[in-house]
């Protein structure tokens, strides 16, 4: 018996996505609580005047938790734009996000577009499999599919839509309820549209999609994350030196400065890693790299774990960068 899975969808609407990782840019480096205190004041005004203008919601009001924690951030943790470490103290703008951001102030609104664009289509291919469905179904290139035909057909492929669809005609019904499919409730599928179509990857007329294969095969080109493959250890070492010696030029005390959040971010946003892949580059160093001591050290008793590096079977919080002497040795 095949094993279904729910269509992953995206909450909210895509519209809430700029606003969000802008808020989360300005903010997110002032102290707890006020950087939360900071974002919501900033990105409350900005998605009421949205839901405002947005047709068909008949309830124009919502409240901050309804817009923010239950459509905005969520939307974002889906698509990987924030993490969702220490949620929702400490969640932080992944690299990912930063790539739109950077795409949106140096392309503006066109290169935001098609980065969005190959966020969602990389995001389709990981879990809804949507786009090739459709190209499965249609005839032809050009070709429209119904959407009872697409939930049909993702549901063939184990993904179940959560959809509801109204005015059936006969046929069409007959050949929901042959697969025992459920059309009475839901809209995970529409939800999804939403952002595909805003993105002009997915058009949705009425019960018909087209897919904008051109759109799509331009958007392939486009990059986000590099491949940690190609980052040598010197490369790797060098952003991360660099960003140690900042970090490190007006602390007082010990040599010991914390690898989250600020290295961690700045190593990654410079090299255009996903903050997995700085983990796996740090972790991976030679003891010792261009005459340079790496050490790495736990934590004091208290730090959430969000804020640890995992390092073999402990976990890690502070780094020190010494120039190699004599009995320098890291223990791990």
């Amino acid at each position: 018996m095949m094993i279904m899975k729910k269509l992953l969808y995206i909450k909210g609407y895509p519209e809430q996505i700029k606003p969000t990782i802008q808020a989360f840019a300005k903010y997110q480096d002032c102290l707890y609580p006020k950087n939360r205190e900071l974002i919501y004041e900033d990105l409350y005004p900005n998605l009421l005047e949205l839901r405002k203008s947005r047709k068909r919601i008949r309830k124009k009001e919502a409240t901050k938790t309804s817009l923010i924690h239950n459509q905005a951030i969520p939307a974002c943790y889906t698509l990987g734009l924030l993490t969702k470490e220490g949620k929702p103290k400490q969640n932080r703008l992944t690299s990912k996000g930063w790539v739109l951001l950077d795409a949106l102030k140096m392309q503006g609104e066109e290169g935001y577009l098609n980065k969005l664009g190959k966020i969602l289509v990389d995001f389709d291919k990981e879990h809804n499999r949507i786009i090739e469905t459709i190209e499965f179904e249609r005839k032809d290139p050009g070709d429209s599919v119904s959407i009872v035909s697409l939930v049909i057909a993702l549901h063939k492929a184990g993904i179940h839509a959560f959809e509801r669809i109204n005015g059936l005609a006969p046929k069409e019904e007959e050949e929901l309820k042959k697969y025992g499919i459920d059309y009475s409730k839901g809209s995970r599928l529409s939800d999804l549209l939403k952002y595909y179509q805003f993105s002009n990857i997915i058009v949705r007329s009425g019960n018909q999609v087209y897919l904008n294969s051109p759109r799509v095969r331009d958007i392939e080109k486009e990059t986000i994350l590099r491949s940690v493959d190609g980052i040598s250890e010197t490369m790797f070492f060098d952003e991360l030196y660099q960003e140690y010696k900042r970090r490190i030029r007006n602390k007082r005390g010990g040599p010991y400065v914390p690898i989250w959040p600020h290295i961690r971010d700045n190593v990654c946003k410079k090299l255009g890693i996903s903050e997995r892949d700085f983990e796996k580059k740090l972790v991976s160093l030679p003891t010792v790299i261009e005459g340079k001591q790496v050490h790495i050290a736990h934590a004091g008793i208290g730090k959430p774990k969000y804020q640890l590096t995992e390092f073999g079977k402990g976990f890690y919080y502070y780094i020190a960068i010494f120039e190699r002497t004599k009995g320098n040795v890291r223990k791990i």
